[in-house]
Parts: structure tokens; C-alpha cells; sequence
């Protein structure tokens, strides 16, 4: 009876272990939130409230993107990818929060994420046909695919005349460059939740070069090298 009893409660004992082994690991939602600035300042619309480096008086009269490409980096060295392209608007309080779902539990050191739409889903058409997406495509004779940002206001020139302007990142069909930015954070300990980022729009005009809307234009869609140091200046348009 004893031999039997040890027996069975080995037995009890090894399908626990197999039972434990193939549980899958506890997993929960992260919410990342997006605050909007202008360097110090907050990022009102429609008034000409700031200056950037070059001396430009701008306002803002819109601000659309993407986020894509996210992956967050465990401290054991392994990466929760998420393959969403969110689409924000600084109008729309709504898409200043991003769910990525089903995020194992434990501690990160990293957030990796994209300003823009990663090249596989950049093609027209990849994206639902919402209204939003819709209104983001970028011209098929340019490259097709999407807008990565659309950046307007309105800014006074060295004279003191105003002038519109409209900053698009985008595929530039003329010379293929996909124009996307790659963001890194580093996180001291664990991710909290929810992960408050702030996005500078200043920082598009400035490190590691100067935006002139007198010298660098106003409309650049066509034009590879505006578009391309625009592009540059974007690496530290995110920070925690």
C-alpha cells in the first residue's frame, strides 16, 4: 500500500510539473500616452506662439502621423513586437492612446517604435480604409503607400509677410526614400502603465540641424533633401 501511495503521489507530482511547464506566461495590456509640447510650452493651435532656432514665428494648425513598429525589450533579452500602424491626431484626444495587448509580464529596458509606417505595411491599400487612413495616403506618382506626417501652420518670413506651410513625410517617388524615423527609449526598470511619452514638435526644427522655413520651404513633398532633414530631426521627437 505505502509502494502504491508513493507511486501515485509521484505520478500526481510529475503532471503538475508537465502541467506547469507548458502553462503559457502571464501577460497584460500596456498603455502608452502621448502629451503634445512645443519645447516649454504647450501645444496650442492656431496661434503664432512660437519661435524656433532660426528665428521662425510658426503656429500650428495640424499635426497627423503614425506610430508603428513597436517592440518593447525584456530585461532576459527577449522582444514583444507589436505590427500595428496607429494613426494619431493632435485634434483627436482619443488616438493619443495606444493598447498593445498581450505583453508578458515582467520588467523591460526598452521601447522601440517608429515614426511613420513601416516599410511592410507602407503600399496603398495595406492599411483598413478608414476615412482617416484614406485622407493619409500619399500620391501613387509619388511612391504610394502613406503619409508618414502631415505638419501644418502658418509662419512669418523675414519681412514679416505670412505664409502657410505644409511639412509631409512621405515616399518620394522621384528618388524611392522611405522617410521614417526609428525612436529608441531606454527604460529605468519596468515599463509603467500607463507609459507616458511627450512629443516635442520643436524638435522637428532643430538637432541636428536647423529648420529656416525662409531657406528650407514650406511645401516639400517633392523635395528629397528637405524631406530627408526633416526626417533626421525627428530622433528626439519622443522622450519619456
Amino acid at each position: 500500500m505505502t509502494k502504491r501511495l508513493n507511486l501515485l503521489i509521484s505520478a500526481i507530482l510529475f503532471l503538475m510539473l508537465i502541467t506547469a511547464c507548458k502553462r503559457e506566461p502571464v501577460k497584460g495590456d500596456v498603455l502608452l500616452q502621448i502629451s503634445y509640447k512645443v519645447d516649454s510650452q504647450a501645444a496650442g493651435l492656431n496661434s503664432l506662439d512660437f519661435t524656433n532656432p532660426a528665428g521662425n514665428q510658426f503656429s500650428l494648425t495640424r499635426l497627423q502621423y503614425y506610430i508603428s513598429g513597436i517592440a518593447l525589450t525584456h530585461t532576459d533579452g527577449s522582444i514583444h513586437e507589436d505590427d500595428g500602424a496607429y494613426y494619431l491626431d493632435i485634434e483627436k484626444p482619443e488616438t493619443a492612446e495606444i493598447l498593445i495587448r498581450d505583453v508578458p509580464v515582467g520588467e523591460y529596458e526598452k521601447v522601440e517604435l517608429t515614426i511613420g509606417v513601416t516599410d511592410y505595411l507602407n503600399e496603398s491599400g495595406a492599411l483598413p480604409a478608414t476615412t482617416e487612413n484614406n485622407d493619409m495616403e500619399w500620391p501613387s506618382t509619388m511612391g504610394g503607400g502613406y503619409h508618414h506626417m502631415k505638419l501644418e501652420g502658418y509662419y512669418i518670413d523675414n519681412v514679416g509677410d505670412t505664409f502657410g506651410y505644409a511639412l509631409h513625410l512621405g515616399q518620394n517617388g522621384f528618388q524611392p526614400v522611405n522617410m521614417i524615423q526609428g525612436i529608441s527609449l531606454t527604460v529605468g526598470g519596468n515599463i509603467e502603465n500607463p507609459f507616458q511619452l511627450y512629443y516635442d514638435i520643436m524638435e522637428w526644427h532643430q538637432n541636428p540641424e536647423e529648420w529656416d522655413f525662409d531657406t528650407d520651404g514650406v511645401s516639400i513633398m517633392a523635395d528629397t533633401a528637405a524631406q530627408r532633414k526633416l526626417s533626421n530631426n525627428g530622433k528626439d521627437i519622443l522622450s519619456e
